[in-house]
């Protein structure tokens, strides 16, 4: 959340986008949008998408081995061998995503803009047999806290505010920007806030 809501401060044009369409399927008879709601939000999906792809929290999953000899190009795996996948490389592969550091949702959004497509190489989960038993789980929980957020919050940078934060990735055994502070102001006049 802490990537999504620094995005949302740094592009305030992708928070009224998401804001516009929770506004346009949320119930007022419901405080939060059930999971199922996602569906008819194609530019929220497609920024959940985008904040996992770029932010990369968990740039090395854990390691798994080589069960066979395995032979790729001119290089030789042993079997036993620890393999680690680097799913930086994945989701910032300039050849493929061609301007990977530019936080730009609507790469994920087909021509009539309508549904979310390309989301195959966004793997901040992991995959195969390995990856996290906990992802709908997390899929589930992002959508519901960012957009229960932003349904009653605008975010914003504080007053007097004379450098914006960077959303560059403070090492750690997980990443993470570096702190920076937000304002969060209730929304007033919304029929569901």
């Amino acid at each position: 959340m802490t990537y999504a809501f620094l995005y949302m401060v740094l592009y305030p044009d992708v928070q009224r986008r998401i804001q516009a369409e929770i506004d346009a399927v949320a119930s007022p008879d419901h405080d939060t949008l059930e999971y199922s709601c996602l569906e008819k939000m194609p530019f929220t999906e497609a920024t959940m998408h985008e904040v996992f792809r770029i932010s990369h929290i968990i740039p090395l999953p854990s390691p798994r081995r080589a069960m066979v000899d395995y032979k790729y190009r001119d290089w030789v795996i042993p079997e036993g061998t620890a393999v680690f996948f680097n799913l930086v490389a994945v989701m910032m592969d300039k050849q493929y995503w061609g301007d990977p550091e530019c936080f730009r949702p609507d790469r994920f959004l087909d021509p009539t803009r309508t549904k979310c497509v390309n989301t195959e190489r966004v793997i901040p989960f992991g995959f195969g047999k390995r990856q996290c038993l906990a992802e709908t789980l997390g899929r589930e929980s992002f959508f519901v806290y960012l957009t229960t957020f932003l349904r009653k919050y605008n975010l914003s940078l504080p007053p007097g505010t004379t450098r914006k934060p960077s959303p560059d990735s403070k090492p750690n055994m997980t990443l993470r920007p570096e702190p920076f502070e937000i304002m969060m102001t209730k929304q007033i006049g919304r029929a569901h806030v």
